[in-house]
């Protein structure tokens, strides 16, 4: 017999890079609540960074699942050996709507309901869920964009006025020297971008610490004034003492930053049973 919110892997297939007709095997997490009279609403829990899935991740995941959600969570390609590079929100976006459309075809078997599927993204994450729900606008119910970057010219402009622009590999494929060095991979990562593509009925609650200092939190007021002007559902919470993925370290965390850490899942978890927990 199943145990309740026990993590479980698995794998599935994504598609590849631009101008392949290869498919990735993609690897993931499932943490499934005690069966109930009623399907599980979905969460796809959308870590960040660019590491893969850490414990601190995985602790969270569970914690959602005990509050009686299903959640999901993709070892993004070149990730705890999945296949393909990290691409950084380009591919990442490709594989969560992989996965979406696998849990569409298990739902009956693993006893969830995809039509009440929320996406929970943190930094990295929050990024690959806001391109997901620009693409795929009818699949999602509502979405959590914690400390993401919405808009990826002030963000790396924020970089080098504080030394944090990296020279490291993955940075220069990625993003070169700047806007100006490879402005098509900017383009493409550019989340205010066409949020009218975003389903009106979309629910988004935008979360933030100010204190954060590698995504400002600038970011989520940007992103929070660009879909009021495309007429799009969005909640914003600032944390004045959190710093970047409180969310995920609230177990190290001490003092009032851990005080907003755990006011901050309530509001979280209020939010996705508002919005997922009703038929």
């Amino acid at each position: 017999m199943r145990l309740a919110c026990q993590a479980e892997a698995f794998k599935y297939l994504s598609p590849a890079s631009e101008g392949s007709k290869l498919a990735y095997q993609i690897r993931a997490l499932r943490w499934l609540p005690r069966p109930r009279a009623h399907a599980a609403p979905v969460v796809l829990f959308n870590h960040g960074g660019i590491s893969g899935i850490n414990q601190n991740s995985k602790n969270r995941a569970r914690e959602v699942c005990l509050r009686g959600f299903a959640v999901f969570a993709s070892s993004y390609r070149g990730e705890d050996g999945s296949q393909g590079e990290i691409e950084v929100a380009l591919g990442e976006v490709d594989d969560i709507l992989a996965l979406y459309a696998l849990i569409q075809t298990q739902a009956k078997a693993l006893h969830v309901d995809a039509g009440r599927t929320a996406l929970l993204g943190f930094s990295h994450g929050a990024l690959i869920s806001l391109q997901a729900a620009k693409r795929s606008p009818r699949s999602f119910r509502a979405m959590v964009f914690a400390y993401g970057v919405s808009d990826i010219y002030r963000w790396v402009q924020h970089l080098r006025d504080t030394q944090q622009f990296g020279a490291d590999p993955l940075t220069l494929r990625i993003y070169g020297r700047g806007p100006h060095d490879k402005p098509e991979q900017y383009a493409k990562r550019f989340g205010l971008a066409d949020l009218d593509r975003l389903d009106p009925n979309l629910k988004t609650l935008i979360v933030q610490g100010k204190r954060d200092s590698l995504v400002p939190w600038s970011q989520a007021t940007g992103l929070a004034d660009a879909m009021k002007i495309a007429k799009r559902h969005r909640k914003i919470a600032l944390y004045e003492h959190a710093t970047h993925a409180f969310l995920i370290r609230k177990d190290a965390l001490s003092g009032r930053e851990q005080i907003d850490a755990q006011a901050a899942w309530e509001g979280i978890y209020r939010f996705l049973d508002t919005e997922l927990q009703r038929p």
